[in-house]
């Protein structure tokens, strides 16, 4: 049995080089960990990547009507802003980028960092973001267009309905649940004492879906609140009309009369 010729063996060279002598094993330290942990530091001061320009990333990518993710610069620094614009989500951050060896940028906050798939010197297409172990991509748009709901969030009610009124077979498309999502907000407006918007969210809703029992009820509650008590028992006895099985609607019609009654 011939011996093994080390000299011939492949060797692969690391890209930073550790010496790891007995002394430092004795020692109980380990200068691997140590460089590893160094290098991770350094890569995350490293703010933007080498040879390429900052500006070509920033900009507003959308992954729908209501997430948006908008990437700025700012003094050398690239910053993101994820806003989830529907008020009953909480989807959201902002943070720094920080340019990191293999492709990506890492932000402050655990396992959530960007990508993007484009060639070196262009204009990326898309972000993907990598958030808690799923992976959302979101188109790059050239448009600075307001969303209807960033407008909601704004306060801009009137705006915003008129948005998806124009555009409802647009929102229809991209929410099949549009209605659940325009009565929640509509509650939310209600129960937060704006009982104006709540009406215009709720009689937009209407008008959107006209047959749907559910939304003459939550129409018929703020008219109700507004003090519209003619009008709200109009609404509710409607909401009967298309479902006779809404005992919600029957109790607070009898409810509302009485109060006439008085």
């Amino acid at each position: 049995m011939r011996a093994l010729d080390s000299s011939r063996r492949a060797a692969l060279e690391p890209d930073i080089p550790v010496p790891f002598g007995i002394e430092v094993f004795r020692a109980g330290r380990n200068p691997v960990l140590k460089t590893a942990l160094e290098q991770e530091i350094a890569d995350l001061e490293h703010p933007v990547p080498p040879g390429e320009e900052l500006e070509r990333y920033a900009g507003r990518y959308l992954k729908d009507e209501t997430l948006v993710l908008d990437l700025r610069e700012d003094e050398g620094i690239l910053k993101a802003e994820l806003t989830d614009f529907l008020p009953i989500n909480r989807q959201r951050f902002l943070s720094d980028l920080h340019w990191k060896t293999g492709g990506r940028f890492v932000t402050h906050i655990k396992d959530v960092s960007l990508s993007f798939p484009a060639r070196p010197a262009s204009v990326p297409p898309r972000a993907i973001l990598s958030w808690m172990g799923e992976d959302l991509v979101f188109q790059r748009t050239e448009t600075k267009s307001v969303l209807a709901f960033e407008l909601f969030s704004r306060g801009e009610v009137a705006e915003a309905c008129a948005r998806i009124r124009a555009e409802k077979d647009t929102h229809g498309r991209i929410y099949p649940d549009l209605e659940q999502k325009l009565n929640r907000l509509g509650y939310q407006y209600l129960r937060g004492g704006k009982t104006l918007p709540a009406l215009q969210v709720v009689h937009l809703n209407l008008e959107l879906f006209p047959e749907c029992y559910n939304v003459y009820d939550s129409y018929g509650e703020a008219l109700m609140v507004d003090g519209k008590i003619d009008s709200a028992i109009a609404s509710y006895k409607r909401s009967l009309e298309l479902n006779p099985q809404n005992a919600n609607a029957a109790r607070v019609i009898e409810r509302l009369r009485s109060l006439q009654r008085e």
